[in-house]
């Protein structure tokens, strides 16, 4: 029996390989293509929500060889490396843009906000007894604790 992931990932190696064959019919083939021909430019994903701290990679298909340039339109919520690796850096929305010959493609980021969920919403203790906290994070990321007393 063949596992889910197996599956997606035969499904998206033939969507690829069906926008490849779509391409080739748009664009000429010609060796002699100019180096300022019209480029054609898709990432492997238009919109992604993340939690802090995560990261993915967005791939590139373009009709031409040239160097892709990735940006990010906030950077303190999504940074991304010149590899179009993509990492949540706070809660929030930024627009990563890939670029190459004039052709550009974008993919919208949605940083989460992490939330903590306790057991319980208040508890009142007698003096010298203890109660331990179970909290969870939307994110997994780490807690630390203060008191205003």
């Amino acid at each position: 029996m063949k596992s889910h992931s197996t599956i997606i990932l035969k499904k998206t190696a033939a969507l690829i390989a069906l926008c490849f064959l779509f391409l080739s019919l748009l664009v000429p083939t010609s060796k002699a293509m100019a180096s300022d021909s019209i480029a054609f430019i898709l990432l492997s994903r238009s919109s992604a929500e993340m939690k802090i701290d995560e990261s993915f990679t967005l791939y590139v298909l373009a009709t031409t060889s040239s160097k892709v340039t990735f940006k990010s339109s906030k950077s303190s919520v999504a940074s991304v490396n010149t590899y179009g690796r993509v990492t949540a850096k706070k809660a929030g929305s930024a627009v990563i843009t890939a670029k190459i010959n004039g052709a550009e493609a974008s993919c919208r980021i949605k940083v989460l906000k992490t939330t903590i969920t306790l057991p319980k919403k208040s508890v009142t203790l007698e003096c010298d007894e203890t109660y331990a906290l179970h909290p969870v994070t939307s994110t997994g990321a780490e807690i630390t604790y203060s008191s205003n007393k």
